[in-house]
């Protein structure tokens, strides 16, 4: 039986780094539209958008996956071509490497990554927050349509303390 000889060690290449790191960049620039996207939809409470925008993050998730391990292999070209520990290679120990002009720009790469980055985390908050909201709304109408009212506190207009009915609103036919 053949046996396979093992990959061999790619040589490091500064395009194909560039190259790899302007496709993180669309992927993330990406997700910042689908992020906006679910935002806009939980506000308009549009399922249809939600969910495209749902299955639009899936893929984008298996792509930055996918990206994550190039980088990696990627990195990995780099130690071996410079002698290194692959563990200790970093942006910054490529870009340092690199001529001044990909240096330059691959350092703006990273700022603006890291921009989106932050903006992405925001979004995800806010829309999180939107979720829970929504799903506590939810939690509190059911409550009280569903006890007894002897559970919850019940007050007039005046901000006084009423006494509870004792029927849930699906009971006193609401």
């Amino acid at each position: 039986m053949p046996t396979i000889a093992p990959r061999k060690a790619q040589a490091f290449s500064p395009q194909a780094f560039i190259d790899h790191m302007r496709q993180e960049e669309e992927v993330l620039s990406d997700t910042l539209v689908t992020l906006r996207d679910v935002r806009a939809a939980l506000l308009k409470n549009d399922l249809d958008r939600f969910s495209r925008a749902l299955e639009r993050q899936v893929d984008i998730t298996r792509t930055t996956e996918e990206l994550r391990e190039k980088r990696a292999r990627l990195l990995q070209d780099f130690a071996r071509s410079f002698d290194q520990e692959g563990e200790a290679i970093t942006l910054r120990s490529v870009a340092e490497a690199l001529p001044e002009r990909e240096s330059e720009w691959l350092f703006d790469c990273r700022d603006r990554l890291l921009e989106m980055a932050e903006e992405a985390q925001r979004l995800n908050s806010q829309n999180a927050a939107m979720v829970h909201q929504s799903v506590e709304i939810t939690r509190q109408v059911l409550a009280a349509l569903t006890t007894d009212g002897a559970s919850g506190e019940s007050y007039d207009s005046a901000g006084a303390r009423q006494e509870s009915v004792g029927h849930s609103l699906i009971e006193m036919g609401g």
